[in-house]
């Protein structure tokens, strides 16, 4: 009960009690017996150990969520390390391909000069054969 409830109770004036306690005048603590003063200590430890579970379990929630993106990091980096295996692999196919088309194009220019020289002989040969027809060529 306060010292207010006291007052009211012995029929004090408002000025008596604001009197009071402008003076400092408090109302009796309440008896507690050793149990209840136990049973207080009890309470507030459990505060505290609720508190101190509360924060733990937020703390190992975080980890869980650092874990859980380090995880699919991991993933992701696993996925990218085989993409890039892959298009190495392409890479030297169409490099060993390259080298082929270079090789192949050297050959259809070496045919082309060839074609062109038979073509050129087979020319003379013929023009050569209309000017002995037409009796212009010595034989």
């Amino acid at each position: 009960m306060t010292i207010v409830d006291e007052m009211k109770k012995q029929r004090k004036a408002f000025e008596e009690i604001h009197a009071a306690l402008n003076a400092g005048q408090r109302a009796q603590p309440p008896d507690l017996t050793e149990k209840d003063m136990k049973a207080l200590a009890a309470t507030e430890g459990e505060k505290k150990a609720t508190l101190e579970i509360q924060a733990l379990q937020q703390y190992i929630i975080d980890l869980q969520q650092r874990l859980n993106r380090a995880e699919e990091t991991a993933e992701a980096s696993e996925a990218l390390k085989i993409k890039n295996a892959q298009l190495e692999t392409r890479v030297e196919i169409l490099q060993s391909q390259a080298d082929e088309l270079v090789a192949l194009r050297t050959e259809v220019r070496r045919l082309e000069r060839e074609v062109g020289k038979t073509h050129g002989q087979a020319y003379i040969e013929g023009y050569k054969a209309g000017l002995r027809e037409q009796g212009l060529e010595e034989e």
